[in-house]
C-alpha cells in the first residue's frame, strides 16, 4: 500500500490545526443552534465536520497520529477509524449533554485494519456502552496502538 507518508515516521500536526479546530467548533455551534436546520443537512454537516478534525490533513486520510500495531505493518487493508464512533459524538452535540469544547477531544482518528474495524463495530453492535469508552475499545478489541507523535505505544 502506497502513501504518500511512511506511517512509522513521526507525526506532524497541520500547522493549521487549531485554526481548523475552532472553525469547526464555531460551525457545530451554528447548524446545533440554528432553528431552521433541516435534520438531514444537520446531519451531514456535523458528520463533515467531524471528517475535518480526525482528518486534518487533506486527502492522506491515513496520516492520523494514532495507528495499530497492525496497521503500521500495511499488510491488509487500512481504515480510519474514530476512537469515539461517529453516532455516539453526535448524539453528544445533539443532546448537548457535554459543552462543545469538551466534545473536541473526544473527536479523534485512528488507522486500523480493516480486520481490526470490522472487530471494533462488532463489539460496539454487541456492546454499546463501549461507545463511550474511547481508546478502552481499543483495549477490550485486543488492539494495541502506537501513538505516531510521541513514539510509543499507548498501553
Amino acid at each position: 500500500m502506497h502513501h504518500k507518508f511512511n506511517p512509522t515516521d513521526k507525526f506532524q500536526p497541520h500547522k493549521d490545526e487549531e485554526l481548523i479546530k475552532r472553525s469547526a467548533l464555531k460551525i457545530i455551534d451554528f447548524v446545533v443552534n440554528e432553528q431552521d436546520v433541516h435534520p438531514h443537512v444537520w446531519d451531514i454537516i456535523i458528520g463533515y465536520m467531524q471528517w475535518s478534525l480526525t482528518e486534518i490533513k487533506k486527502n492522506l486520510k491515513y496520516n492520523t497520529r494514532y495507528y495499530s500495531e497492525k496497521a503500521l505493518e500495511q499488510r491488509e487493508p487500512l481504515r480510519h477509524e474514530h476512537v469515539y464512533p461517529q453516532k455516539y459524538i453526535r448524539n453528544l452535540i445533539l443532546t448537548n449533554n457535554q459543552k462543545f469544547l469538551d466534545i473536541i477531544p473526544k473527536m479523534i482518528g485512528c488507522t486500523v485494519t480493516k480486520t481490526e474495524a470490522n472487530i471494533l463495530t462488532k463489539n460496539d453492535r454487541n456492546n454499546p456502552e463501549l461507545q463511550s469508552q474511547g481508546w478502552n475499545r481499543y483495549k477490550k478489541a485486543g488492539i494495541k496502538v502506537f501513538d505516531r507523535l510521541k513514539q510509543r505505544f499507548l498501553w
